[in-house]
């Protein structure tokens, strides 16, 4: 019986103070945050049938906006300008160039977002390592020697107290799934962002040829950065949270003496870290958005 109840127990706060950047539901898991909407099996064909549509339906309005704003932008150069005749066309050839490479970056539009989700997906899977490992080494060990204790010391309560303590921790567990389910909705919720202004991306783009429309565009890169940086926060979010999880854990299990009011108190604690977890995830977006001062 002692040995059924220790299984049950065990996996409970094993799962709920091993980590969470592996947490996976419905074969999704919080690492997937690190890759590209294209590298998913479940995103590959949708991130291609979005870049298809931007490409046939939006780039033709986006090329149409860069036009009219080329002319604007060089009918004020030759308008607007008070210098000889040589020199108004010096300005005039450097804007049509302008121009030009605004065309050159229109048809780079995807390449320029990919680039952009590369860059901040390789600094969030270098933040992610050096979390991981500064967890693995702040107490793996001094984890299991203390559940183990706590374990031990379990065993003199009674079916009362045990019932209790399997129900708080089952409880517990359900609310750190539930924090792991948040964060695989904002995952989702990120990657269909990320589409959505790739299907945007060639008017937002367009936009930055002339000086009227500029800060249109500017705020549209600055919004699509955001959004590819909420990446970085997530992974410093699972990793501080690990951190504090486990050493307030570890304290915990060392100084229990297995009685029913130390059974309470590490159901509680869980569930208390769980619902912390949740609202730190939900709040990523905005400090990815603060961060890039929005």
């Amino acid at each position: 019986m002692m040995a059924k109840f220790r299984d049950i127990i065990e996996p409970f706060i094993t799962d709920m103070m091993s980590g969470i950047q592996e947490a996976s539901m419905f074969g999704m898991s919080l690492k997937d945050v690190l890759q590209l909407p294209s590298a998913l099996s479940w995103g590959a064909a949708v991130d291609s049938g979005i870049k298809t549509m931007a490409t046939v339906t939006v780039m033709p309005t986006a090329s149409v906006i860069l036009m009219v704003l080329s002319y604007l932008e060089l009918n004020r150069t030759l308008t607007l300008s008070e210098a000889d005749g040589e020199s108004r066309l010096r300005q005039a050839v450097v804007t049509v160039v302008k121009m030009l490479m605004f065309i050159m970056l229109l048809d780079y539009t995807p390449q320029i977002l990919d680039a952009i989700t590369s860059t901040v997906a390789g600094i969030a899977t270098e933040a992610d390592t050096v979390m991981t490992n500064t967890v693995a080494e702040a107490g793996e060990a001094a984890t299991t020697a203390n559940l183990d204790a706590f374990l031990d010391a379990t065993e003199s309560l009674d079916w009362i107290g045990k019932t209790v303590l399997v129900i708080v921790l089952f409880f517990a567990w359900l609310v750190n799934r539930g924090a792991v389910l948040i964060g695989l909705g904002l995952i989702v919720i990120r990657f269909v962002k990320m589409m959505i202004y790739s299907g945007f991306a060639p008017i937002g783009m367009a936009f930055l040829a002339s000086s009227e429309t500029r800060h249109w565009g500017m705020g549209f890169l600055k919004n699509y950065i955001s959004v590819a940086l909420q990446a970085f926060v997530m992974v410093l979010a699972f990793g501080i949270y690990q951190m504090i999880s486990l050493n307030f854990g570890l304290d915990l299990l060392s100084t229990g003496n297995g009685s029913i009011t130390d059974a309470l108190a590490i159901g509680t604690y869980f569930m208390f870290m769980g619902a912390i977890l949740g609202m730190i995830l939900a709040g990523t977006g905005r400090i990815a958005n603060e961060l890039m001062g929005s």
